[in-house]
């Protein structure tokens, strides 16, 4: 048999499963589609890449009482994270992406206390590597893969994600 024939033989023979229950949670930009009955309070959420929107991150911990791990090493990112925090302690309105009119996050001081904020990035092995700059200088999304093929970069931690979990199952203030 041809081996494109064969090929697709096999893709077109899996079924694929559409999810029940979805719900989208986040802000406009930066959510996602979920299944509504799937997370518990066990649960474990891994969320790469935070920049100034952590929309889907907080409502992981609010809405599901998951443990929610964020991963950025971008010091905008770090400082979003804490201008939340701080937001929350004084119960002050905070938005997503410093846009007054987009996203305001919802979330008590004790979902946010579920989340543990890592100042490292996710690669495929352990060492620093450079984070290109976006062309605007206005947005906040440092790229490892240069795409939009800027000369200024920022070098920052990264890991993988197996070496994360394992660090921080061992060792819980690791990061």
């Amino acid at each position: 048999m041809n081996p494109i024939k064969k090929l697709a033989k096999i893709l077109l023979s899996y079924r694929v499963t559409p999810l029940h229950n979805l719900i989208y949670v986040g802000s406009v930009t930066h959510g996602y589609y979920i299944p509504d009955n799937y997370l518990r309070p066990a649960s474990v959420c891994y969320c790469v890449g935070a920049g100034t929107d952590i929309s889907l991150d907080t409502e992981l911990s609010a809405r599901y009482k998951a443990q929610v791990f964020i991963f950025d090493p971008m010091p905008y990112a770090l400082q979003h994270f804490t201008n939340l925090t701080d937001s929350v302690k004084t119960g002050k309105r905070f938005t997503a992406d410093a846009d007054e009119n987009g996203y305001a996050y919802a979330i008590s001081a004790n979902a946010l206390a579920a989340i543990t904020y890592c100042a490292t990035g996710v690669w495929n092995e352990k060492t620093s590597i450079r984070f290109y700059s976006p062309a605007k200088a206005t947005y906040a999304g440092h790229s490892i893969t240069n795409l939009q093929q800027t000369a200024d970069y920022v070098e920052a931690p990264v890991n993988t994600l197996s070496n994360i979990m394992r660090e921080l199952v061992t060792n819980s203030s690791i990061y």
